[in-house]
């Protein structure tokens, strides 16, 4: 069973495909090794997760947490480089808010950031625009595998020396069950 950031990662790729100038090319990973023709290109990432401090007052213990999900849009640095960045942040910020709970998978996102600047790639420049939504989403908290457990049950008996109860001499003798 995936980590529920996978999962939310990839709800983020489906919100995403076919959504945007980037069509198909929208990867659920922070390394895109694209070429410049096969921009514009979007990659999805998250960096950190940070538990909530409520989290220590739910029972069962609910993990409530917070995750920056990073959206990262490629576009070819022309002349109008910052307007095709606009453009494309337009897109992906349009085709993120038609459903806010990502499918279900989050209780819910918001942009929070968007930053724009243009890059060198070797001998090109390319623009980079990395819009980053706040995510919220709840897990269990997992639990650890039971410890091993040898010990089943214990009878003890009491031996009574010469037929008559003696407090000063007496013997316990434990039984015990072992798995093997």
């Amino acid at each position: 069973m995936p980590h529920q950031r996978k999962v939310i990662r990839d709800a983020v790729v489906a919100q995403l495909l076919g959504q945007t100038d980037a069509g198909q090319r929208v990867f659920p990973t922070r390394i895109v090794p694209l070429r410049t023709t096969e921009l514009p290109a979007i990659s999805v990432y998250t960096l950190e997760d940070t538990v909530s401090a409520d989290s220590s007052t739910t029972g069962p213990r609910t993990l409530i947490r917070d995750l920056p999900i990073q959206i990262e849009g490629w576009v070819r640095a022309n002349d109008n480089v910052d307007d095709a960045m606009d453009e494309l942040a337009l897109q992906v910020e349009t085709a993120m808010h038609r459903d806010q709970y990502l499918g279900g998978e989050v209780s819910d996102s918001i942009l929070d950031t968007t930053v724009m600047e243009v890059v060198e790639e070797g001998a090109r420049l390319l623009g980079l625009v990395v819009l980053t939504y706040a995510a919220t989403y709840r897990t269990m908290a997992p639990e650890a595998p039971p410890e091993p457990d040898n010990f089943i049950t214990a009878d003890t008996t009491r031996m009574v020396v010469g037929g008559v109860p003696d407090t000063e001499q007496h013997r316990d003798e434990v039984v015990v069950q072992e798995i093997a």
